[in-house]
């Protein structure tokens, strides 16, 4: 039960993140927008893998994790130097 209502917070929580990336169209807010979307579907894919006990997606999850965040940091460079 617990894992459905945070489930459907994050989901809510990515439509506005959505929606705020669409109205503001500054670079930076839009990769910090992407940033944090990409977080939020690792922590529901962290959630799908507690629930169906499959271990090996967590596996999956800190890697995507670690490409999100190493990504960013490149994108963020590449941007402040044009």
């Amino acid at each position: 039960m617990t894992e459905t209502i945070i489930l459907v917070i994050l989901i809510i929580l990515i439509f506005f993140q959505v929606l705020h990336a669409i109205k503001y169209k500054d670079i930076w807010n839009i990769l910090v927008q992407i940033n944090s979307i990409g977080v939020k579907l690792l922590l529901m894919f962290l959630l799908y893998s507690n629930q169906t006990e499959q271990t090996y997606l967590l596996d999956i999850v800190l890697v995507l994790l670690v490409l999100n965040v190493v990504g960013t940091i490149i994108l963020s460079r590449y941007i402040s130097k044009n």
